[in-house]
């Protein structure tokens, strides 16, 4: 068994037709280092990255508060693409959350 990984910096759609392969194999005799012929390998991949959208864009603008006032505003994160993600809400301003977040990864 033969396993690939890709790692794209652009996203791209990468299809073999019958004419031509994208990726050939070499295989090596291990003493004399004898190359016998290639085989093409027949490879399709989608790359793409995540995409999502936030509303409102920019920043949430909580207006002014006085001191031990609460107030609620409300944003949403929508996954525009075509894969699953996770994503946390911290607070920056804290190291631990900061260490929390990394670790996570």
């Amino acid at each position: 068994m033969i396993s690939l990984r890709m790692k794209s910096l652009v996203e791209l759609k990468l299809f073999t037709n019958n004419n031509t392969t994208d990726i050939n194999m070499e295989i090596l005799e291990g003493k004399t280092l004898e190359l016998f012929k290639p085989v093409p390998i027949n490879v399709s991949a989608n790359i793409v990255y995540s995409k999502y959208s936030m509303n409102p864009a920019k920043s949430i603008n909580f207006g002014p508060i006085q001191f031990n006032e609460n107030k609620l505003r409300q944003f949403e994160i929508k996954n525009e693409g075509i894969f699953d993600f996770n994503y946390w809400i911290f607070d920056y301003t804290n190291e631990e959350s900061r260490k929390e977040v990394a670790d996570a990864y």
